[in-house]
This record gives structure tokens, C-alpha cells and sequence, in this order.
């Protein structure tokens, strides 16, 4: 668990995020994309993907012209890999559900230091490619700029993985609704 804090207090996830929030377009059209056993339709103008990664860690990222001048929604895929034996192969719904809501707050922590009046709402529970997993919104202003967003978790394959969308709006934007849309349509191979 230190280990996952650890990251996303190191930079790498918060670097990513807000440096995708201005970068330019990196190709002229993003396909499927696949990782790891999980498959996501990415969403019609999202180019990418961008790719970070470190120790256990990986984040792949892609961004959409959003409707504010010079900012891009952001659709990122990061995954731990968790040291072998630390995620047991079975999980009940309940563990995956507690587990999963565990992570989505910790990661989410990484967002709210980057933001000032920061709110989050309640953790919701729901499927994602038939695996148990946790989802939070949240909203704040980045450098005086209002923003918002949603994250998910899921722990699959023996590893955690979160999906996150964010724009600069109060309010989740149609590039935002095409993003839940993928992840929330996600397959996970068991």
C-alpha cells in the first residue's frame, strides 16, 4: 500500500494529468486499446496514447481537444502492479468493492493537493467489465482554473488499475461523458 502512495505522491501520476491538460495532439485518431487483460474503446478524437512509466507503475494517456482554448480532456489508464502474493487471486465482491474504494481514495489524494477548494462526492460502487470497482467525482480549481473529474478503480489481474477523466469546467463536459461512457464499457479478460 506505501508503495501506491508513494506514487502518487512522487509526481508521476499528478505530471501526467496536468501536463496532458495542455499538451498537443500526439496522433490524428486513437484506436482500441488493450493492456493488461483490460480492453477500452477509446472515444472518437482522444490521440494518444502517452505513456509514463515507473517502478510497479504505468499510466497511459490520452486527450481530446476540450472547448476551452488550449486545454485537452484527459482519459488516463494507470496500473499498479502489485508485488506478487500482495493481491490475493480471489477476491469476494466485498473485498473488491472495500479494496477498490480503498485505492480510489488514495489516488485521489494525489489530485486534491494539485487543487484548491477541492470537493469530492461519495464513493459509488458499481461494475466495470463484470469486476466489482469503485468510482468518485470530484471538483477544484487548478491554478485559479476551475476543474472537475471522475476516477474509477478496479482490481483485476492482480493489479490496481484506475481510469480517470478531467476537464477545466465545474461541470462534466461531452468529451468527459464520452470518456465514462468507454470506461464504464470497459472489458476485463478473466
Amino acid at each position: 500500500m506505501q508503495s501506491i502512495v508513494g506514487w502518487a505522491r512522487s509526481g508521476l501520476f499528478q505530471l501526467v494529468g496536468v501536463a496532458l491538460l495542455t499538451l498537443l495532439p500526439w496522433s490524428a485518431e486513437a484506436a482500441p486499446f488493450s493492456t493488461d487483460g483490460i480492453t477500452l474503446d477509446i472515444p472518437v478524437g482522444f490521440e494518444g496514447p502517452v505513456t509514463q512509466n515507473g517502478p510497479d507503475t504505468r499510466a497511459f494517456s490520452f486527450t481530446k481537444q476540450s472547448l476551452a482554448p488550449s486545454v485537452r480532456t484527459l482519459l488516463q489508464i494507470s496500473i499498479f502492479d502489485a508485488p506478487s502474493g500482495s493481491i490475493p487471486p480471489t477476491l469476494t465482491k466485498d473485498e473488491l468493492s472495500k479494496g477498490s474504494e480503498k485505492y480510489v481514495l488514495d489516488m485521489l489524494k494525489g489530485v486534491e493537493r494539485r487543487r484548491t477548494e477541492f470537493k469530492q462526492s461519495t464513493v459509488t460502487h458499481l461494475l466495470l467489465g463484470g469486476t466489482h470497482a469503485s468510482k468518485v467525482e470530484w471538483k477544484g480549481r487548478l491554478d485559479g482554473v476551475a476543474t472537475n473529474g471522475v476516477m474509477y478503480c478496479v482490481i483485476a489481474r492482480g493489479k490496481v488499475v484506475w481510469f480517470h477523466t478531467q476537464d477545466s469546467t465545474n461541470e462534466v463536459t461531452s468529451n468527459m461523458k464520452e470518456a465514462i461512457k468507454a470506461i464504464e464499457g470497459l472489458q476485463i479478460k478473466s
